[in-house]
């Protein structure tokens, strides 16, 4: 396995597919060697530390990620990283407990887990499609 140790700047995790859960990498797999971006560890590590926050995380309220949500992230990360997949520029939960993938800078789009079958697709506010995460 080789690691990609450059990312193209004008590369993002989600723009080269219609379906973000697809097993299609939107990257070329270079001389039958799989190609993954070292940013996956550290995001799937930030996905893990979710483990630990209860409801009013941050201060203001905010609802813990279900574990269903967070465990289907999770997958959903690691599918995206083994399909070869550039890891997306971030990973945050949300204030209503949800989890969002997201590349910027701008616009930003964001892969929004909702519930552990369900993700959006966002960019700049506009949502541009709904997907059953298997």
């Amino acid at each position: 396995m080789k690691t990609l140790r450059k990312r193209k700047s004008d590369t993002t995790a989600f723009s080269f597919s219609n379906d973000p859960t697809s097993v299609v990498p939107p990257a070329t797999v270079f001389e039958g060697d799989q190609i993954i971006d070292p940013k996956w560890d550290d995001l799937l590590e930030t996905l893990l530390s979710f483990r630990e926050y209860s409801d009013d995380w941050d201060g203001m309220g905010s609802v813990a990620p279900e574990p269903g949500v967070l465990e289907s992230a999770i997958a959903l990360a690691k599918k995206l990283r083994d399909s070869g997949h550039p890891a997306p520029d971030g990973v945050g939960p949300t204030v209503d407990g949800t989890i969002c993938f997201d590349t910027g800078p701008f616009p930003v789009e964001c892969l929004e887990v909702m519930t552990p079958s369900h993700a959006e697709l966002w960019r700049g506010g506009e949502l541009l499609g709904q997907f059953q995460i298997k």
